[in-house]
């Protein structure tokens, strides 16, 4: 929990290793990236907070936050 203390602490309201990644990736070839996030679950906490990730639930508003994404990415 120190680690996450310490990480708010920095202004940080989010963090996704995935993205991240991709981020160093794009920086180092020199291209532009856009990334959408989508908060499921939360980890922030003693115990894991699953949320609406990797279940049923919400399938609606998970379908129209991919296509806000697709829109947006076409946009751009």
């Amino acid at each position: 929990m120190r680690k996450i203390l310490w990480i708010r602490l920095q202004g940080c309201i989010c963090v996704d290793m995935e993205c991240s990644a991709n981020a160093a990736a794009a920086r180092f070839r020199g291209r532009e990236l856009f990334q959408f996030f989508y908060a499921a679950d939360n980890l922030d906490a003693e115990q894991w907070d699953i949320r609406s990730l990797g279940n049923d639930a919400k399938l609606m508003e998970k379908d129209r936050i991919a296509m806000i994404a697709l829109e947006l990415a076409v946009r751009i």
